[in-house]
């Protein structure tokens, strides 16, 4: 093994890494929420909704949904640990339309979303400065910082929202009532 992979290997391993970790999730959602709330449309009705919780970023756009997940293992260590980031269409959680009796809920939940794509990456760095994350599987060469891991997320979804009001058009044109001519 080289210096370069023992130096990231203890830097992951270690109790700053932690830390380190929770800031650079952090940034991506924090980065995510603000492009993403650039996509809203009034007239579309695409109004981003922000969750946050420690380890965890859910926001739903209209009819999409990105959630981003820290996912740790018993080790307690951030070189076991995997950045889980899923786009999704239809609503994601409740939304706040869920009600609760007694930790009971009310009214069932009758959809539910569907994962249109779903991406784990793995943290790379030997320090805070050096902090990237890489796409887990074959393709591990490209490494994004956490801004540009945003943008490429933000991206992502804002071609699902196109795609969603693209089909949804297309459904109500075949709805529509077909006059026919009189030739």
């Amino acid at each position: 093994m080289t210096t370069d992979v023992l130096d990231r290997e203890d830097f992951l391993d270690s109790h700053r890494a932690l830390a380190v970790c929770a800031r650079e999730f952090d940034r991506l959602a924090e980065d995510v929420a603000k492009r993403v709330a650039d996509l809203e449309d009034e007239a579309k009705g695409w109004k981003a909704d922000v969750r946050r919780s420690p380890g965890r970023c859910i926001i739903q756009i209209g009819p999409v949904a990105l959630t981003l997940s820290w996912l740790r293992t018993r080790a307690e260590t951030v070189s076991q640990g995997r950045l889980l980031v899923v786009e999704w269409h239809g609503s994601v959680g409740a939304n706040g339309q869920q009600e609760y009796v007694n930790g009971v809920p009310t009214v069932a939940v009758t959809q539910t979303a569907k994962v249109v794509r779903e991406t784990v990456f793995l943290p790379d760095a030997s320090d805070e400065k050096s902090w990237t994350w890489r796409r887990e599987g074959k393709n591990t060469r490209k490494a994004y910082r956490s801004a540009d891991l945003a943008k490429t997320c933000v991206s992502s979804i804002n071609g699902t929202l196109r795609e969603s009001s693209s089909r949804r058009a297309s459904a109500k044109d075949a709805k529509r009532p077909r006059i026919k001519s009189a030739n």
